[in-house]
């Protein structure tokens, strides 16, 4: 599932985020090593949401997240910035 944070990216606006995803959906999520997520026992707390994350250059441990990465870099044309496009289409 791709999320959008619509304003920054600090714990707060992540947790704001997640907090709007279906219940099914905010079991656990994995995340790589961002800098992002430099405060991620924030989002824990604020989501009850336990938050795992990929060991250093191992992009398969987020199969999911890299398959769909892919498939819009496809689906867009390689080369073509994401931001171009408004975020309801996509």
């Amino acid at each position: 599932m791709l999320l959008h944070l619509l304003e920054d990216h600090t714990a707060r606006t992540g947790a704001a985020a997640m907090n709007t995803l279906p219940e099914q959906l905010r079991r656990s999520t994995t995340w790589d090593q961002g800098a992002e997520m430099s405060r991620h026992q924030e989002i824990t707390m604020a989501t009850g949401m336990p938050i795992y994350f990929c060991e250093p250059h191992s992009p398969w441990q987020r199969g999911s997240n890299e398959n769909t990465n892919g498939l819009l870099e496809w689906s867009l044309n390689v080369g073509l910035l994401i931001k171009r496009y408004a975020v309801a289409r996509l």
